[in-house]
Parts: C-alpha cells; sequence; structure tokens
C-alpha cells in the first residue's frame, strides 16, 4: 500500500466501512501515516456535514445540548463511503420543545429553503412535527432534511427508544449526534447487509426494494428488541482530545448518551438558552 496514490487508497477504502479503514491504519506507523489524510478528510463530521451546512460547528453544539440526532440513509453513508453517492437525504429527530430553537439555528445558516412548516397527519409522523428543509449544498446540489419533533417533554424523547420503535431495518438505525456517530447493527451494516426488523408495519418487498436500490442486501429478519452490540465512534470534543472508537451494549450506550446530554443541558443553562425545566 506504501507504492498506492491517494485517489486510489481512496477508491479502495471508500468501497469498506470506517472500522475496516481504523483497523488499517493499526497496522504500522507507516500505514497510520498513509491513512490519516483519508480517515481525515471522509470521517471528519464536520466535512460530512458542509454537503448542506456551512458551519456545521454550532449545529452540532445544538444537537448535544438538546440531545437531538441525525439518522436516515446520510446517517448510513456516514459509515459506508460507497453509499454517499446514492442519497442526499437527512432526517432531523428531537424534542418538541426545541423545535423552534433548532429551527433558529438552521436559519442562521441561510441555505436553505423551508417547504413545510405545519402540523401534518400524526399517524404520519408518529407523535409529532414534520419540517421539511432544502438545502442549496455544493455544485447547486438539492439536499433535503426532514425535521420530525416528537411531543413536548424532553424528558420523553430518548434517540434509542424512538429508533428502536419506529425503524423497520437494521440499516436505519445509525445515527449522528453532537458528540458521535453510533452504527447499532455494525456487524451487518458493514458488510453493506440489513435484516428486516420484527413488528414492522411497512410492505417489506418495498422495505427490500429500497435496500436493493441503496446497495444494500437483505438477509432476513430481526428480534426488534432482541441484543444490540453498537460500534460507536466519538467526535474529539467528547471527552477526549482525539476520536475514539469501542463497542458497547444498548444499555452502556444509552447510560452514555444521557451522561453526555446532562453535561450538555448543564452548559446549555449556564449560557442562558434553555429554561430551568
Amino acid at each position: 500500500m506504501e507504492r498506492l496514490p491517494p485517489i486510489l487508497i481512496e477508491q479502495i477504502f471508500d468501497e469498506l466501512s470506517i472500522r475496516d479503514a481504523l483497523h488499517a491504519s493499526y497496522v504500522s506507523r507507516l500505514w497510520n501515516a498513509i491513512l490519516r489524510p483519508y480517515l481525515y478528510s471522509t470521517y471528519n463530521i464536520n466535512n460530512y456535514l458542509k454537503d448542506f451546512l456551512p458551519d456545521p460547528a454550532p449545529f452540532l453544539r445544538v444537537l448535544r445540548q438538546t440531545n437531538g440526532i441525525l439518522c436516515g440513509p446520510k446517517a448510513l453513508a456516514y459509515f459506508l463511503p460507497s453509499l454517499r453517492v446514492k442519497t442526499s437525504d437527512w432526517e432531523l429527530r428531537i424534542s418538541g420543545r426545541y423545535r423552534g430553537l433548532v429551527h433558529e439555528q438552521l436559519e442562521r445558516q441561510q441555505s436553505f429553503r423551508l417547504v413545510t412548516r405545519n402540523r401534518d397527519d400524526l399517524k404520519a409522523t408518529v407523535v409529532g412535527l414534520k419540517d421539511d428543509y432544502i438545502f442549496e449544498g455544493p455544485n447547486g446540489k438539492e439536499v433535503k432534511l426532514v425535521m420530525v419533533a416528537f411531543g413536548q417533554d424532553s424528558s420523553w424523547f430518548k434517540p434509542t427508544r424512538s429508533l428502536r420503535i419506529w425503524s423497520n431495518s437494521t440499516a436505519k438505525m445509525n445515527w449522528i449526534s453532537g458528540w458521535g456517530a453510533v452504527c447499532p447493527y455494525w456487524d451487518k451494516t458493514f458488510e453493506k447487509s440489513a435484516c428486516l426488523l420484527t413488528e414492522s408495519k411497512f410492505d417489506p418487498q418495498l422495505e427490500e426494494e429500497e435496500h436493493i436500490a441503496n446497495g444494500i442486501r437483505v438477509l432476513g429478519s430481526e428480534d426488534r428488541y432482541g441484543p444490540i452490540e453498537s460500534f460507536v465512534f466519538y467526535f474529539p470534543w467528547a471527552g477526549e482530545e482525539t476520536s475514539h472508537v469501542y463497542l458497547c451494549s444498548r444499555e452502556e450506550l444509552t447510560k452514555e448518551v444521557w451522561r453526555y446530554r446532562e453535561f450538555g443541558i448543564k452548559e446549555f443553562r449556564s449560557a442562558g438558552v434553555l429554561d430551568s425545566h
């Protein structure tokens, strides 16, 4: 690999997963030096979000401080670079009490047009309000962001709960928060495969066709409430100076998420942005 040009290294590792690239960088100091520019350019979250946000840093700060998450096809593509050309759609899930605050932060980006901002049929959006944004990304490419606000009680909304209950496939349970990126079914996802989750209310055939169109093989079904070991990629500001990765259970991940969330809420209140509820 030492003799390969950067463009070829990029083409090779774009077909693999973030875990494969990280493991390769651990082989030797030389390999680490070769792959470091690729890892930074490909998995730096600020670079990744610039397809629709001119300045991702304040937006990520709001996600940290309101417990919001980004999910959808682009969250999956964060872990699998080869899928990035297949989609440009995001979904943002937040507690309803912070809907106005997040909208205000998006307005400051000054790069989108708001398609809808009204109450949709509650069955269509489960229990909340839905806003559709169309951003003009680099080279004039349109990027769609659907913001779903769940209820008004921030204690009710949990990222892991919302994805467990309403996702219909293991490939749709990936998410990005202000602290890091999480891939719950990494063993399947990193092989570009998925299982449909039990008790899904969607048409299995349509789901399989959608997955195939996005380059994902459907292997069968998976218990929606079964045990999960998650691949967690923390960003540098999540308590350490550099990014770090580890595997953890659903229970461990939930504790981590809420520990980081409480830290963010305290920080936000001290700045006078949130009320005391």
